[in-house]
């Protein structure tokens, strides 16, 4: 049984294109994408020209600021294996278990911005009581 490519590989420059777009749709910059992700304009650049691929921390992190799911960004049928393999070879990522790793991901995310919360309340306090 032949799948189709489309299916089977996941074409960065579809990604960058689609960054793009989103983008320019939410009126927001390569600027704020970088500063808000951490990674630098020109990564972001080659990134969006589909010469460079986003490691899967980063493309939480672009999700996340264009308030889009990964599956989203990547064309990804949750109910597709092929899809689901796809996905897990792109990340280098091995025996897949979407849900159990999506949720690790997203809860470690989460931990390092309740502490980043918890630092800048913590430095708000400090300075109001000088």
């Amino acid at each position: 049984m032949n799948i189709p490519v489309r299916e089977t590989e996941i074409e960065q420059s579809e990604v960058g294109g689609k960054i793009k777009k989103l983008l320019t749709e939410q009126h927001s910059s390569i600027t704020a994408l970088a500063e808000y992700t951490s990674l630098s304009r020109p990564t972001l650049y080659r990134i969006i020209e589909g010469r460079s691929e986003l490691k899967l921390k980063d493309a939480i992190a672009v999700c996340r600021f264009l308030g889009i799911s990964l599956e989203k960004l990547y064309d990804i049928d949750p109910k597709s294996p092929s899809a689901i393999t796809s996905a897990s070879a792109h990340f280098g990522l091995s025996q897949f278990d979407e849900t159990a790793l999506l949720q690790k991901i997203y809860k470690n995310l989460a931990r390092k911005e309740l502490a980043k919360i918890l630092r800048e309340a913590a430095e708000m306090l400090e300075k109001s009581e000088s």
